[in-house]
């Protein structure tokens, strides 16, 4: 996630958490790269999450991913899904 995908996700994130507090199922198989601003958005979720008492799910990191969130130290501050429906069964 970089910043020309960041303004969307913090819309899109935005949105959801003025409808109803939910939780979140991020499926990042996608994304090759995350950037200190995508790291920030995340932990900032994960924050604001954890304030109404709800859940993120990162599903799926690619190698990459997972590199740049153990270099960073918070490969232990998400939860890793290895799919969509594992991380919509965890939150259960």
């Amino acid at each position: 996630m970089t910043d020309e995908e960041l303004e969307p996700f913090n819309r899109l994130v935005a949105q959801c958490q003025a409808e109803s507090p939910c939780d979140f199922v991020l499926d990042i198989s996608e994304l090759e790269t995350i950037d200190s601003k995508g790291l920030e958005a995340l932990l900032k979720l994960q924050e604001d999450a954890g304030e109404s008492l709800r859940q993120i799910r990162l599903v799926a990191p690619g190698e990459n991913v997972r590199t740049i969130l153990h270099v960073t130290r918070l490969e232990h501050a998400f939860e890793l899904q290895d799919d969509v429906e594992g991380a919509l069964q965890s939150l259960l």
